[in-house]
């Protein structure tokens, strides 16, 4: 696997998509083309360590060994992909003797996929609200299956990473706020599960981005960035990227930080512009040493 050592560009470890939503583009294909190959090269090539592919496993074996070729030519990993790819219905929130085969299925099947591209991290969204269950049910369902396929992560050396999704965007969603996911988590107490902290989707559903990631901390195993309105680029919408990008650095924060959001913008160009200012928010943090996380953020944003 190639060390995050071996590129230097950024002050975080980046991480481009190769599509978030089924039959969505990458990131960068407007500027490489739709061919995903293509699309990581591109992306090694500018300085950026890793991918993510939220429906990798889905893709024919023959094209995730390419992918899998194509990351260790360019010294690059792999990034989050879904463990369970069932997003629109009650999951985790049932009862285990009711969901465990199908989600030990799921997760068998994406580790299968991980292992061709030495991918560690596997998305897991708790799913849907059941109406026929107490919320409280749900939630202690939710740990219960997690600690089932726990020893299956920890076997194959992968980590079930758990998001909470905004109900802003999913009305139904079971697990919507942070906190309640690294509840979740610790209740799990598994090396192998932690907590996908994504930054747009904690900023529509409660704000408090920095305050959150502090009490999430010793649980956060990936982090995602969007702006929001949007889910678009940084400096398109509310969120000040400066301090998020602040923290992490002065926290020293050697995961990945993947740009799950689209470009507001047509054409190659916005792609070539986004790298640009990539390397500028990482220019602006990169001299930060390791004092207390909220010191640059209050004189940012006092200045």
């Amino acid at each position: 696997m190639a060390s995050f050592e071996d590129k230097h560009r950024f002050a975080l470890n980046f991480a481009p998509h190769l599509g978030i939503v089924p039959g969505g583009e990458g990131l960068f294909a407007r500027c490489a083309g739709p061919d995903v190959i293509d699309q990581i090269n591109f992306s090694g090539d500018n300085g950026f360590v890793a991918i993510e592919d939220n429906f990798f496993s889905s893709r024919p074996v023959s094209v995730q060994k390419q992918i899998g070729r194509a990351l260790a030519s360019n010294k690059m990993q792999m990034g989050c992909q879904l463990g369970v790819r069932a997003l629109d219905r009650p999951t985790f929130g049932l009862d285990p003797p009711q969901i465990q085969d199908y989600l030990k299925s799921e997760i068998r099947y994406a580790i299968a996929a991980a292992e061709r591209v030495e991918g560690r991290l596997l998305t897991i969204i708790p799913g849907r609200e059941c109406p026929n269950l107490s919320r409280q049910q749900q939630i202690q369902n939710v740990a219960r299956n997690l600690k089932e396929l726990a020893p299956m992560a920890e076997a194959a050396g992968v980590t079930l990473v758990v998001e909470a999704i905004s109900r802003k965007r999913w009305q139904d969603i079971l697990v919507a706020d942070v906190k309640e996911a690294y509840a979740i988590c610790q209740a799990v107490d598994s090396p192998e599960v932690g907590l996908l902290f994504d930054v747009y989707q904690c900023q529509c559903e409660s704000g408090d981005i920095i305050s959150n990631m502090e009490f999430c901390w010793d649980q956060i195993r990936c982090m995602q960035i969007a702006d929001n309105p949007g889910r678009m680029e940084p400096g398109t919408g509310e969120i000040n990227f400066f301090n998020v990008f602040a923290y992490l650095k002065q926290r020293n924060w050697s995961g990945l930080v993947e740009m799950e959001h689209g470009l507001s913008r047509p054409g190659a160009q916005a792609g070539h512009d986004l790298i640009k200012s990539y390397q500028a928010l990482s220019d602006s943090v990169s001299g930060l040493s390791q004092k207390d996380p909220w010191d640059q953020c209050k004189k940012h944003q006092s200045g």
